[in-house]
């Protein structure tokens, strides 16, 4: 089994980069929360997990010669943000908080999920190459 192109863990990754994609378009928006005229940014946050887990999502890079290195699976940064729909207040800026914070929470306990799943992977790793002792 090769280590480094490990399926499990290259997933694991891609949604820790998702994750991590979405804090940081919360945290803008949270930012931006004053600012007149500001459309919240958002993605598909669900439709860009189920793009990963489905192994469809993205670029396909292949191949074409035994020499070129093997293509990394999409790492979630071609994911597009898009401005929300949400209404504007009377200043034009529709970031809603409540909204921002629910995003952020569910990007934390995915990130935090994903980040215990990759220890696990790990020591069980760590286990098979010490022979279990």
């Amino acid at each position: 089994m090769e280590v480094v192109n490990n399926p499990i863990l290259n997933i694991l990754g891609q949604v820790l980069n998702v994750s991590s994609r979405r804090a940081g378009l919360v945290a803008s928006n949270v930012a931006n929360i004053d600012t007149p005229g500001y459309k919240a940014q958002t993605f598909d946050f669900e439709g860009a997990l189920a793009s990963i887990t489905s192994g469809s999502g993205g670029l396909q890079l292949a191949r074409t010669d035994s020499g070129h290195l093997a293509p990394k699976s999409n790492t979630g940064s071609f994911v597009e943000t898009e401005e929300s729909e949400a209404p504007a207040r009377q200043d034009g800026n529709n970031v809603d908080i409540e909204r921002e914070l629910s995003d952020l929470l569910k990007s934390e306990l995915m990130f935090k999920a994903s980040l215990r799943l990759i220890a696990r992977k790990i020591g069980m790793l760590n286990s098979a190459i010490s022979e279990g002792r």
